[in-house]
């Protein structure tokens, strides 16, 4: 099978390529060079472009919108080097995609200009009137910039990595379907709601709450509190009401 990336692409391919019994190999063809990568079993094992090897290579290929693809099956796929269901694996090549194309120059999120420990303090001062259990602030590259004290550190760092790839992919899909920009991802789980909010430019909010409180009050909560958060990393002053 071959076909134009500007009408389909790479995620599309990779789902075609995962239909296909047995193993199978994509070559994909752009202006920015030559690149492959093998599926087996329902999973992504290896990828090459370049010098890179892996997810990286995945990521570096993934958003590509113009060239030529080709699928065909085969027996005869390299050592694995991708780890990881499908969907995870997805998920971190788009947000290493999105890391690689931020600009050198952006500017990063003001957070910075405040200390850690008073950006916890005012994450727990906007959450005291919400129903969220835990919750994060995170920038798009996923660094972590303040959580809930209860949570430990793994956890913590866990919730900046699972928000981080749920934004990305939220992002990637509001700009194929060309809806302009994301601002909430919800994720109903059968014993919990996780929200996922845009805050400012590179940053966004992650919090998860019980299952029993209703979506409306839940929304209406991230909206204030979104608010509120990008308040204090622009350091203006923030009401609680």
């Amino acid at each position: 099978m071959k076909g134009s990336l500007t009408e389909v692409d790479v995620p599309a391919v990779l789902e075609v390529a995962r239909q296909m019994p047995g193993g199978a190999v994509i070559r994909l063809t752009s202006p920015r060079g030559q690149g492959e990568v093998y599926v087996m079993e329902d999973q992504i094992i290896h990828a090459t472009f370049g010098a890179q090897t892996g997810i990286d290579a995945l990521a570096s290929m993934i958003g590509w919108e113009e060239g030529a693809f080709e699928v065909e099956s085969t027996s005869t796929v390299p050592q694995p080097i991708i780890k990881g269901d499908w969907n995870s694996v997805l998920l971190e090549a788009l947000r290493r995609m999105d890391v690689m194309q931020k600009q050198p120059d952006e500017k990063e999120s003001k957070p910075t200009s405040t200390p850690l420990n008073q950006r916890i303090i005012d994450l727990e001062t906007v959450l005291e009137d919400t129903s969220f259990d835990d919750a994060a602030l995170v920038s798009r590259d996923g660094l972590l910039l303040a959580a809930t004290p209860a949570l430990a550190e793994e956890e913590a760092d866990l919730l900046g990595a699972v928000a981080a790839s749920i934004f990305t992919l939220g992002m990637r899909s509001v700009h194929q379907l060309h809806r302009g920009a994301l601002e909430r991802s919800v994720i109903q789980a059968s014993s919990g709601n996780i929200v996922v909010a845009r805050v400012s430019e590179g940053v966004f909010f992650i919090g998860v709450a019980p299952m029993d409180v209703p979506l409306g009050i839940l929304f209406a909560e991230t909206r204030r509190a979104t608010r509120q958060f990008a308040a204090l990393l622009n350091n203006e002053a923030f009401s609680t009401t």
